[in-house]
């Protein structure tokens, strides 16, 4: 008996199968996956053509010649939101590159307390938490272009 379980053990070794390695989550501490892999920021390309685009550069919201102070139109959206201040807060800034909980784009997005105006999107608020995990992940990594 000693002798068969000495050699299934050998030939457990010799097939090759010695990892016993087994993957952590260390997403919250690195920014890599459960398997290892690093997780990469979205560019800004990504959050205009997925959130900005479909859902604030709307006809009667933030579109060209909408009146409002602010358009997010294809060439003009980054620089009207990256270290720019806001139109209707003193002393805001919409979006702090390295600083999603100080944008206030992102309060404006989550309703927070003490914001101007309404939360957005108009009339309700409630854009989608992926879309603004999105954003915020986007700021977060720096806000680059």
């Amino acid at each position: 008996m000693r002798y068969l379980m000495l050699a299934t053990l050998a030939l457990a070794a010799c097939s090759g199968d010695t990892d016993t390695t087994v993957p952590t989550d260390t997403s919250e501490t690195d920014g890599t996956t459960e398997t290892g892999t690093t997780t990469s920021a979205p560019t800004f390309q990504a959050v205009y053509d997925d959130v900005l685009k479909p859902s604030c550069a709307v006809a009667g919201c933030h579109s060209a010649g909408s009146g409002n102070g602010m358009e997010l139109t294809d060439s003009g959206a980054y620089a009207a939101l990256v270290n720019a201040p806001s139109g209707v807060a003193a002393g805001e800034v919409l979006v702090i590159p390295n600083d999603a909980d100080g944008s206030y784009l992102i309060k404006k997005l989550e309703g927070a307390a003490g914001i101007l105006g309404t939360e957005m999107p108009p009339p309700f608020g409630g854009q989608d938490a992926d879309d603004i995990q999105m954003i915020r992940d986007w700021i977060d990594a720096g806000a680059n272009p």
